[in-house]
């Protein structure tokens, strides 16, 4: 599997076929980090992710997502999803800037207002090295819920929604090629 950064953290790891992939998680933090190699071309894992009113058909558990405006470079966007018992629905809304730069594209994004007290993260995508044709995929993620919930539950849906996200997210992503 790939390196992260969290990579002393205990996590999940996901299995797309050829040790593509790998997901750390910090549940007590709330705090995630992805990276895997895509079979695609970086602009149109960036295209595919910057669709924004799209991204409920290729992220699991996103229910809506609602552009709301441009300013100053930044998107304004309001998601909704659901997510596993005891947690339910979520909304809220995130500042997002992307950006290219020589080829590697970057999405940037936080917390604006909403149902999380925290929700901020970033994703870098870049040609992979030696690897015609592929995207290396680099994304970490803050999140935390601003009810009370259980550790135990928090680390649960965690564990659930993002390996599924990763999964159908390449799925979209390689069947698109």
């Amino acid at each position: 599997m790939l390196e992260t950064e969290l990579a002393d953290v205990p996590g999940v790891g996901i299995q797309l076929g050829n040790d593509r992939a790998a997901v750390v998680t910090d549940t007590n933090s709330g705090r995630a980090c992805i990276e895997a190699v895509l079979e695609c071309e970086p602009q149109e894992v960036f295209e595919l992710l910057t669709d924004y009113e799209n991204l409920p058909s290729h992220i699991v558990g996103l229910q809506e997502a609602t552009f709301l405006g441009k300013a100053n470079g930044a998107s304004s966007v309001q998601f909704t999803m659901k997510l596993p018992f005891p947690i339910g629905r979520v909304c809220w809304t995130n500042l997002i800037e992307a950006s290219e730069c020589d080829g590697t594209y970057k999405i940037e994004w936080s917390l604006v207002e909403g149902d999380l007290s925290a929700c901020n993260g970033s994703i870098v995508l870049a040609p992979a090295e030696g690897l015609p044709r592929r995207t290396k995929a680099s994304y970490q993620i803050h999140v935390s819920q601003k009810s009370r919930i259980p550790k135990r539950a928090e680390r649960m849906a965690v564990n659930w929604l993002l390996p599924r996200v990763v999964r159908r997210l390449c799925a979209k992503l390689e069947s698109a090629v």
